[in-house]
């Protein structure tokens, strides 16, 4: 008999199947991972101009009405303005922050996670905090990171879903 080198269509299925196994296990963690680090960054850009509306505010004793009183300075963007609101775009994602100075002011950050758009609002005085995720399907990525993020077992929703941070 001859010594018979390499491996058997049955050991080469049971190894594909593994690896698939595998990759469905992995798979849903990855995006996970991706959209927490993309929302991080709605996230960041939101808290950063609140921050300094904030600072604005300790100097003056009054919220900033305009985003030329904000001190921040950010590469890489378009700034485009609407009456009261102003939008930040950021050239290297397409992600883009606007800032309303209505009402005491907000800073709402946004961009699109796995084709679905996705909402960080981060008032100047820092209450009501909230995580918005379109469309009405709990099982969607964006709902799981917005009720992982917040803690909202009970979000309003209509075409929006809002969670509000606990």
């Amino acid at each position: 008999m001859r010594n018979k080198l390499g491996f058997t269509l049955i050991e080469m299925l049971v190894v594909v199947l593994i690896i698939g196994i595998l990759a469905n296990i992995a798979l849903p963690q990855y995006k996970m991972a991706v959209a927490k680090t993309r929302y991080a960054a709605f996230k960041n850009n939101a808290r950063a101009i609140a921050n300094s509306a904030e600072v604005f505010y300790l100097v003056q004793d009054r919220y900033p009405t305009k985003y030329e009183e904000l001190d921040i300075e950010v590469d890489g963007v378009k700034l485009t303005q609407e009456r009261e609101r102003y939008t930040i775009i950021y050239l290297k994602d397409g992600s883009r922050c606007e800032i309303w100075f209505n009402s005491g002011g907000v800073a709402a950050c946004r961009g699109e996670i796995f084709g679905k758009e996705m909402v960080y609002s981060h008032p100047f005085n820092g209450t009501l905090r909230q995580c918005d995720a379109l469309g009405s399907d709990k099982n969607d990525i964006q709902h799981r990171l917005c009720k992982a993020e917040t803690n909202d077992e009970n979000p309003n929703c209509g075409d929006w879903c809002y969670y509000n941070y606990q």
